[in-house]
């Protein structure tokens, strides 16, 4: 937490107006001696002469310092920012070229090479005038890298076939795969809609035309079928519907299809899911019978304390469809009525659920209990913690250590002091269930985790930055100025400590346990 970091004045004294990485638009002669304008970002920002508080005027303050997107840098005064900053507001100039955001000098972007993603950097060679995309050994050398010719030119090519993803993400989710038909089994490609907006029910997508109707039909047959070729339920006719109803007094719970755009990946998907409306549910569960437990964050953190300790890194792996996996018992008969205008059960029929389905009550407690019975399987040789009913260990190789594992829903993380014996749990669990293992734990509960190895040694930094951009927003900061010289609180320090006078201590306490480190 730091003091001095956001202030709500619309001009202030105490905070900086051009922050790093703030967006700007410079003039340059070309060969022609014609003014073009580049893109750029701040780099760096003046420095006070007196470290202990901002300059008094423009004039003592020494200059700002801009990259732009050639990789060129220059220095500008003050009084010449806001300029560059806005130009729009001091003439009426043609638009400048514009670049995407991410396409700047040290920027992380994710390289396609032999099938797998590369985590680097964007660099611009000056001395042959080309971007290079490169990846850095901890003392700053290069390891590998390539020239991305005509980049600048063709940059939209690169995203468009996958060659180059901006930001970094988990590797495992960003494997590239073999093209296939749309409605296969991989994926439905979204390249080919008109809008990007999805159909809010499968009856309007099937209303529609063109491409559009072709797309999202198949995306809703790929996950029809998916769940058909599961065996997650069986189509029956309205005599038997009415059979059951007669016999058990339940009714049919209504389900509908949400279609979605995932554009996180390459390519572009257009996904459906049918999901069952729960709230309709004619029984009424207890909260007993539709409890799952969760690992908790402390737990996650003594999980990584453990690690660290062993010299290890803990491990993450994604159960695949985990609602659908779970089987019902004999006893908890199911119905389901087929979204509405659903084109391949047919008129006048319904599901009867073999397995369970997204959006029942139950769902999460039958796959924590498909769960447990997959880790303790003498297959996989894992025994539940009897003070966490999330947590597993075991030996499942006889005189090897053993290996510590901790659930939330269909995500996990785990580790073992040894190599064997972690490769023998990922081969041994992903004969049970589909799992993605995807290496190093980078994201688990909205901690980030920045795993460091030196010397044989292996230290862990965990933060939660997207939690502190959610408290920021919620006390209404987040079109805040943000001050470059900020101020660190003294550790120790007790936050409720601090006077506030505009807020009851009924509205304050909220805040204070958000605020507080668990």
């Amino acid at each position: 937490i730091f003091v001095g970091l956001y202030d709500t004045a619309t001009v202030s004294s105490q905070a900086e107006p051009y922050p790093q990485g703030t967006s700007v638009v410079f003039p340059l002669e070309d060969a022609n001696k014609r003014i073009i304008h580049l893109r750029g970002t701040v780099i760096s920002v003046p420095i006070p002469s007196n470290t202990s508080q901002l300059p008094s005027s423009d004039a003592e303050r020494s200059p700002y310092v801009i990259r732009l997107v050639d990789g060129s840098t220059h220095r500008v005064s003050p009084l010449l920012m806001d300029d560059c900053v806005a130009p729009s507001r001091a003439s009426s100039s043609p638009s400048p070229i514009c670049f995407p955001s991410w396409m700047r000098d040290s920027q992380k972007v994710m390289y396609l090479k032999d099938g797998t993603y590369l985590k680097g950097v964007m660099e611009f060679d000056l001395d042959n005038d080309v971007w290079r995309f490169s990846q850095h050994r901890r003392n700053g050398t290069e390891s590998w890298g390539v020239n991305l010719p005509n980049f600048s030119q063709d940059f939209q090519s690169f995203i468009d076939d996958g060659r180059l993803l901006p930001g970094w993400h988990n590797k495992g989710r960003f494997q590239p795969s073999p093209p296939q038909l749309l409605g296969s089994a991989g994926h439905v490609s979204a390249v080919g809609l008109s809008s990007p907006l999805p159909p809010g029910s499968l009856n309007k997508a099937l209303k529609l035309t063109g491409s559009d109707f072709a797309i999202w039909r198949n995306s809703y047959r790929e996950e029809f079928d998916g769940l058909h070729n599961n065996d997650c339920f069986e189509i029956i006719s309205e005599e038997t519907y009415q059979n059951i109803v007669r016999s058990t007094g339940k009714r049919a719970i209504p389900s509908m299809c949400v279609f979605t755009v995932n554009s996180q990946g390459r390519p572009h998907r257009a996904k459906s899911r049918i999901v069952v409306l729960g709230n309709k549910d004619p029984t009424e569960w207890t909260k007993a019978d539709c409890f799952a437990p969760v690992v908790s964050l402390p737990i996650v953190r003594m999980l990584t304390a453990l690690a660290v300790q062993h010299k290890r890194t803990l491990k993450q792996g994604d159960c695949k469809l985990a609602f659908v996996q779970a089987t019902l018992p004999p006893e908890e008969v199911t119905v389901v009525k087929p979204p509405i205008g659903c084109p391949l059960s047919g008129p006048g029929t319904y599901w009867r659920l073999k397995k369970s389905l997204y959006g029942l009550k139950r769902a999460p407690r039958h796959w924590y209990k498909l769960i447990s019975q997959i880790l303790t399987s003498p297959e996989v040789g894992l025994k539940q913690c009897k003070n966490d009913p999330c947590v597993y260990y075991g030996s499942p190789i006889p005189g090897q250590p053993p290996i510590y594992l901790a659930i939330y829903v269909d995500d996990l993380v785990y580790f073992s002091p040894s190599d064997d014996v972690e490769k023998y749990f990922e081969q041994a669990l992903a004969q049970k269930i589909k799992v993605d293992f995807m290496g190093d734990a980078e994201f688990f509960l909205g901690l980030k985790f920045d795993w460091i190895r030196e010397d044989g040694h292996v230290d862990c930094r965990i933060s939660q930055e997207a939690y502190a951009h959610t408290i920021v927003a919620e006390l209404g900061l987040s079109q805040a100025n943000i001050s470059p010289l900020m101020t660190p609180f003294r550790s120790g320090f007790p936050i409720d400590t601090i006077p506030v006078v505009d807020m009851s201590p009924e509205a304050r306490a909220p805040l204070i346990e958000k605020m507080q480190c668990w």
